[in-house]
């Protein structure tokens, strides 16, 4: 039973890491394999109690603690290495890829005797004069078991990542991470100072944000990397452990610049609320930061890191669903950033080893996407002077249609008025003949209703210019209906359209408030111009109109082909295309439906369209228009609109 019970012991036990053996020509040794480890939660434990807790077994092995990293934590991680040198090389270099130890201590051990014990944390002086990294250097016995007892300490996220190293190897390490930190120091630089040079000569503002978030982001790798001791950085920033005055920066300067280059308030404006409910949260948090007890909150930097880089990729694919071409390099520039702070991020909380690329990953993904992001900003001004210029070349051409319009309204109205003066004089006649007489009316309507045109035309332009505005007075619907049967009947019984219009009501007319000039010819020539096109020979189009309380509901009613769905939401966008050709082929511009939407706006009226598209075998194809106009009670002048 004795024995039963010892092996079930031993079994419940962790089991002891594996000893590391130097032997032959290798010069580098990766530790983690071989380290087991113990918290010091209260930091309080001498090495005199680690070797009592080693002796009782409480050391677990790393590999069994599924991880490489503790996080932010205030505890004090002990790791334990048991060693033998069996090699031809008694001096080695011991230390680890992490620049933000504060304390790390190196207790080394032959039997019960320590032979051996130093600091090599990054707060370490003198510092070594060649590697911003704690490494310490140590003669090893040779075929001898040695036990290393580590003492770590850190203020950031503390993962860990040991090595043993001859000097060819230290020298090759070191010399690896200085290129890569000062072409990345050199390349943010760089483009930091070319950004604010633009910013200042082009005044424009996404340069600024961009040279914030840059400017956080080199300031976190010159502190997290452990330069600000080699340097000799002035207070507050004299060392690695001042990290978290500007730990939460990126993700802050991240968000702002999102917000601006991709214009969220506009596009998106839900989404920049909530970015800025999260970027407040973050404002506090740094503040927080920079306090005594602002320690314990260091847990939350990681979540407005991923908030960051979510709100960053929503936002980037927002922008392109609106039509933000630029905003794809955006994108890819975010990614290679987000992609390489993944893998940091991974390696930091321990979910894969903190190897040198692992390590430096985010400052290759950084000037990566530092390179991007200028072309982005670049293409961004260069759709700001494109837009400029459309706008000046739009503006110059309104200005030409204006003046277009005015001459050609000058210059009709002359025709116009010799026309009505020979039809004045020749109504004098009393020798006409009813014939004559009736085509004489009708040539004397045809002249008021180009006069009438003109007049609305050069209202209209008044009104946009701000010189006029409509008085919306009492309009007969009737008089509307037989000005729209004068002008479109011989049309349509030429193209073999029945067109027709009544009441519902058993009223014969309803009054509505609007311009009758306009609401005839903007309006409703418009639309039933429209329904003759579009309907075949032997088709119908059809005007209802009957009071819906205080509106008027008019129904315009056509057989023909119908509208296609992917058009149909655009009739009232004047920048879309929707011109199509009728049954007859006839031609048209496209901007008619516009024109109708922005008159019957004007009269606080609105229109609805549902169409089904001709196709083989549908018989109930056509377009129905649903308008509403306000009801006028009498035929006094209203309120100006």
């Amino acid at each position: 039973m004795g024995i039963l019970f010892g092996l079930l012991l031993g079994w419940m036990q962790p089991l002891a890491a594996a000893t590391l053996v130097l032997s032959g020509d290798k010069g580098r040794y990766d530790l983690v394999p071989y380290l087991s480890a113990f918290e010091d939660q209260e930091s309080r434990l001498s090495i005199e109690d680690i070797r009592k807790i080693d002796q009782a077994g409480s050391f677990t092995p790393v590999q069994d603690l599924h991880k490489s990293g503790f996080g932010f934590t205030r505890s004090t991680i002990w790791f334990r290495l048991s060693l033998r040198n069996e090699s031809p090389r008694v001096q080695w270099i011991l230390g680890s890829l992490r620049p933000d130890f504060y304390l790390f201590e190196v207790y080394v051990w032959q039997g019960e005797q320590m032979i051996a014990a130093k600091n090599i944390g990054t707060l370490h002086q003198p510092r070594d004069p060649y590697t911003r990294m704690p490494f310490g250097r140590f003669d090893l016995p040779q075929q001898q078991d040695l036990t290393f007892y580590f003492k770590i300490r850190s203020d950031l996220q503390l993962a860990f990542n040991f090595l043993l190293l001859d000097d060819q190897h230290h020298l090759d390490q070191s010399t690896l991470e200085s290129s890569i930190f000062y072409a990345y120091y050199g390349c943010l630089f760089a483009l930091l100072v070319y950004n604010l040079c633009l910013f200042i000569f082009i005044r424009y503002k996404d340069y600024l944000m961009y040279v914030f978030f840059s400017a956080s982001m080199l300031l976190n790798a010159i502190l997290q990397g452990g330069y600000a001791e080699i340097w000799g950085l002035p207070w507050p920033l004299e060392s690695t452990r001042d990290s978290h005055f500007v730990i939460c920066l990126p993700a802050i300067s991240a968000m702002l610049y999102t917000r601006s280059f991709l214009n969220l308030a506009r596009i998106a404006p839900r989404l920049d609320k909530v970015m800025q409910f999260v970027i407040t949260l973050a404002v506090g948090l740094a503040l927080l930061l920079i306090t005594p007890w602002g320690f314990p909150f260091s847990r939350f930097v990681s979540f407005f890191d991923v908030c960051s880089l979510f709100f960053v990729f929503l936002g980037a694919v927002t922008a392109i669903r609106h039509g933000d071409r630029t905003a794809v390099v955006f994108l890819f520039g975010w990614g290679s950033l987000a992609s390489s702070v993944a893998i940091w991020v991974l390696g930091n909380v321990g979910i894969i080893s903190k190897t040198t690329w692992v390590a430096v990953s985010p400052l290759l993904g950084n000037m990566l996407e530092m390179v991007l992001m200028s072309i982005a900003l670049a293409l961004r001004i260069k759709e700001i002077q494109q837009r400029k210029i459309e706008a000046e070349m739009k503006a110059r051409e309104r200005d030409n249609l204006q003046h277009l319009l005015r001459m050609v309204c000058h210059d009709i109205s002359n025709p116009i008025s010799i026309i009505k003066t020979v039809f004045f004089l020749a109504s004098r006649r009393s020798q006409l003949k009813p014939d004559e007489q009736k085509q004489w009316e009708r040539i004397k309507r045809a002249a008021d209703s180009i006069e009438g045109i003109i007049n609305q035309v050069r209202r209209y332009e008044a009104f946009r210019s701000g010189k006029l505005e409509f008085e919306l007075r009492p309009c007969s619907l009737r008089k509307v209906f037989e000005d729209i049967d004068f002008f479109f009947q011989t049309k349509a019984i030429e193209k073999g359209v029945k067109l027709s219009w009544r009441f519902i009501q058993e009223s014969n007319d309803i009054l509505v408030l609007a311009d009758s000039t306009s609401l005839t010819h903007e309006i409703f020539n418009n639309l039933v111009s429209n329904a003759i096109k579009f309907t075949a020979e032997g088709g119908a189009v059809t005007l209802e109109a009957e009071r819906l309380g205080e509106y008027a509901v008019i129904t315009i009613r056509d057989t023909g082909i119908g509208i296609p769905r992917d058009i149909l939401h655009l009739l009232f966008d004047p920048k879309a295309n929707t011109s199509r050709r009728g049954t007859n082929n006839e031609t048209g511009t496209g901007f008619g439906m516009p024109l109708v939407k922005t008159f019957l706006e004007m009269f606080g009226g609105s229109i609805h369209i549902e169409s089904v598209e001709q196709q083989t075998g549908n018989i109930q194809h056509g377009t129905t228009i649903e308008i509403r106009l306000r009801v006028a009670a009498n035929d006094v002048a209203l309120p100006s609109v």
